[in-house]
């Protein structure tokens, strides 16, 4: 996907454990460069927590 790790967060969740999440930025070139243009987004850059 072209993501780039940015950071890491610990998350608890009610009940659980907490664990570790981490963060990553795309950028639209990244992706753009492994979609084709039907399938490229529109924003410039995302942070996505996994």
């Amino acid at each position: 996907m072209g993501a780039t790790k940015v950071a890491e967060q610990e998350v608890t969740y009610y009940g659980e454990q907490p664990k570790r999440n981490f963060v990553f930025e795309l950028t639209k070139s990244a992706w753009a460069a492994r979609t084709t243009k039907a399938g490229a987004p529109a924003a410039s850059s995302w942070l996505v927590v996994l």
